[in-house]
């Protein structure tokens, strides 16, 4: 079928033939994408810990988080799919009737013609999104608390009061924790490829789940130990870390930074695959939504869950472990099959039969 003169088509785009991105143009996109990690560096570190200093309790800490995944799920629907179907070299039809139509309906209809195209999204795609979506739950606990949970649970100390000075130090040495991270993601995104081409895509992400388990575990059992079960009277006379106990916390931050590598590429390389060329800009804009949902369900889950339990951050890292013990499974089972062979899958074939 000629699809420039199929208006029914998805999202009413043409398609123009794939082109390789040259290694200038691959740079100055990563070079963008670096200037993203900044900003996101600095709220990883510091906003929870920041917040509590202006005398926000922790319980309420996790909705000074909102308004990111509240910007993101619109900017998502308006702008991201129009920047990733460029990127894709998929080019929109020039319909005048389609866009004084457009025009005349606005940006609410806007919202509800996205929605409706989901429905032009493969069969495949939705398990994909599912999985993602379980492992952003599983994820953003640690996002949140990383470097208050090394503050509190590793330092011992507090965000207000006599001892400020001690938390802190901790909160530095989170953000020293997210650095060595940040050398691991480094190491493991060169490696991550070959292990997708040996193992397959949805083994290598469901790896990573387990290892991400795993390590939440370890931080919950860690957090317990160094508190005494959050025995106040024990924790009260201390005015610093365990050195042995520190040192196990920074290497869980270090290696968290594995799992990270194909949190932050597999799940985008396999909705790509699954996508294939009925639509990759619409994909990766759902995919968007997949990750941002999960960001708010913890953000306005993880305050009342703290309020329960008053257990500093071991309810929301104990949450996270469910969460990523789940989606290790539920990679197994929902994630398309993927060819033993580097670089191949059949994701693209499984599309194709489902059409």
């Amino acid at each position: 079928m000629d699809r420039e003169g199929d208006l029914s088509f998805p999202n009413n785009v043409v398609y123009a033939a794939k082109q390789v991105c040259s290694l200038g143009r691959l740079f100055f996109a990563c070079m963008v994408a670096g200037g993203i990690q900044y900003a996101w560096a600095l709220q990883l570190s510091l906003l929870s810990p920041y917040s509590q200093s202006l005398g926000i309790p922790h319980q309420r800490v996790s909705l000074t988080w909102i308004c990111g995944p509240i910007a993101g799920f619109v900017i998502v629907i308006i702008i991201s799919t129009s920047i990733t179907m460029y990127i894709a070299e998929e080019k929109q039809l020039h319909n005048a009737d389609l866009e004084a139509s457009s025009g005349r309906r606005g940006c609410i209809c806007g919202f509800g013609d996205f929605y409706k195209s989901l429905k032009n999204l493969p069969p495949s795609m939705f398990k994909v999104l599912a999985v993602t979506a379980v492992t952003w739950l599983a994820w953003f606990p640690f996002i949140q608390y990383g470097t208050d949970w090394m503050g509190k649970e590793i330092y011992h100390g507090e965000p207000q009061g006599p001892k400020v000075a001690v938390y802190y130090a901790g909160v530095r040495e989170g953000a020293v924790g997210l650095l060595l991270s940040s050398m691991c993601l480094l190491a493991a995104s060169f490696n991550t490829p070959h292990l997708c081409g040996r193992l397959t895509s949805r083994v290598v992400w469901s790896l990573s789940n387990f290892i991400l388990f795993g390590i939440m575990t370890a931080m919950v059992i860690l957090g317990l130990v160094s508190t005494k079960g959050y025995n106040a009277s024990f924790t009260a006379g201390l005015s610093g870390p365990d050195p042995k106990l520190r040192v196990i916390a920074l290497s869980l931050f270090a290696l968290i930074g594995i799992p990270q590598a194909v949190l932050f590429s597999v799940p985008w390389a396999v909705a790509s695959k699954v996508a294939d060329d009925r639509g990759q800009g619409l994909a990766i804009g759902v995919l968007n939504i997949a990750i941002i949902v999960p960001q708010l369900i913890i953000v306005l889950t993880a305050g009342p869950i703290d309020k329960a339990f008053g257990k500093g951050n071991t309810p929301a890292f104990g949450v996270g472990c469910a969460f990523a013990f789940i989606c290790a499974v539920l990679a197994l089972i929902l994630l398309p099959k993927t060819r033993g062979t580097r670089g191949t899958s059949n994701a693209t074939a499984m599309a194709s039969r489902e059409r």
